[in-house]
């Protein structure tokens, strides 16, 4: 009975206060939710896909610039490196189709190989020379 006199209490001091007559404790049903329960921190994939690109018409609009054509060798110790590494390559064909050779081919063969990786590599070194004003700064 308790919770009467105090439900009638609480009533009482509703309507002084606000002037609204409160007939009794409103109860509603609880509502079913409307999307399935997650808990808190739950990864939402739509959501995300929502929050990162709110407008995905303008990403599928990107067109990426050309690629620049690969540039031809110019200097003739570019092709002498590219041969000698090819060396190893040729031999190995030659050995795959059953024709015998010399077990001194194999190493002149890897010799090759590793003279022209390092004339590929020497060729890669950088040419310019180094302005000692710009403290490294690349534009």
């Amino acid at each position: 009975m308790a919770t009467d006199d105090t439900d009638a209490r609480f009533r009482a001091l509703v309507s002084d206060e606000f002037g609204i007559d409160v007939a009794g404790p409103a109860r509603r049903e609880p509502t079913p939710p409307q999307q399935p329960y997650r808990p808190a921190g739950t990864f939402s994939f739509d959501r995300s896909l929502e929050a990162a690109d709110p407008e995905p018409d303008e990403a599928d609009r990107f067109v990426p610039p050309e690629p620049a054509p690969l540039r031809r060798p110019r200097r003739p110790i570019t092709w002498v490196a590219i041969a000698l590494l090819l060396c190893p390559v040729v031999l190995g064909t030659v050995r795959a189709t059953g024709v015998a050779t010399p077990g001194w081919l194999g190493a002149l063969a890897a010799a090759c190989f590793g003279i022209g990786l390092a004339l590929c590599l020497f060729v890669l070194l950088p040419r310019h020379a180094e302005d000692p004003g710009d403290r490294g700064i690349r534009l």
